[in-house]
């Protein structure tokens, strides 16, 4: 666990499109919408130091981005953990009951003893290249799925309709790729993580821009927290004098 996370007062947060739910202790519940306006008022309202809360979110398909990124400008500590994590630690406890306020003090329970890494405040560069490289990844899965349909069709039209729609697509692919080649030479620390990263032999520019974007950790960790973190690490499987295979999990 980050040394800093270990003192802050965790705090829960369920997250959904429309609206959070906020567990700030076992007795103080907050419902609030999932709109930049309502952080502002629910920060203003708190009767007690910002700078010693630590918000745990939990990953809901992005729609716990834009409260992160709210956090992170106001210098508050946030970290984001996988629902599964909170599930599994729910079972555990025997706790199968359900709904948003409890989801919340769930996440929040499970923050206190969970290994937690803070989130950094991303530069505009990182949030530019995260788009486009996000960006670049729909356009190839796009790109595949077209060139199977164009295998199977057989109505002329359709075909063109496929053709001319899959021709336009290497053009924004180049004009993608350049862009993040771009992005990434005109920003000092992305450049000198990059170059850290392509000393690997076999890694590439498009492969380094991936990394960088996706595992910001890299550089902070050690190899062995990566390979956790990203579900490629063996885990023992060991019982008594029973020695089983070794597995890898899903990372956090």
């Amino acid at each position: 666990m980050d040394k800093a996370a270990q003192v802050l007062k965790k705090t829960g947060v369920d997250v959904s499109r429309t609206k959070l739910d906020i567990a700030l202790d076992k007795q103080t519940f907050f419902s609030i919408d999932n709109t930049e306006k309502a952080f502002i008022i629910f920060l203003e309202s708190l009767d007690r130091p910002l700078q010693g809360l630590h918000f745990v979110l939990e990953a809901t398909g992005g729609y716990e981005k834009k409260f992160a990124r709210f956090l992170l400008s106001q210098s508050i500590a946030v970290s984001i953990v996988n629902p599964k994590r909170v599930r599994d630690f729910a079972k555990a406890l025997g706790r199968l009951a359900k709904n948003d306020k409890i989801d919340a003090q769930l996440i929040r329970a499970y923050a206190d003893v969970a290994d937690l890494f803070l989130l950094e405040r991303k530069s505009q560069a990182d949030e530019r290249l995260k788009s486009l490289i996000l960006r670049r990844k729909q356009l190839l899965k796009h790109q595949a799925v077209e060139k199977q349909y164009l295998e199977t069709s057989t109505d002329k039209d359709v075909i063109l309709s496929i053709q001319d729609f899959l021709g336009t697509l290497p053009e924004q692919i180049a004009s993608l790729d350049k862009t993040i080649q771009t992005l990434m030479e005109a920003d000092d620390r992305c450049r000198a993580r990059k170059q850290l990263v392509v000393a690997v032999d076999g890694i590439g520019e498009r492969t380094a821009s991936t990394l960088l974007v996706h595992l910001p950790e890299l550089g902070q960790l050690s190899h062995k927290q990566i390979s956790a973190l990203v579900g490629v690490a063996p885990f023992c499987n060991d019982s008594g004098e029973r020695k089983g295979k070794k597995m890898i999990w899903g990372g956090p």
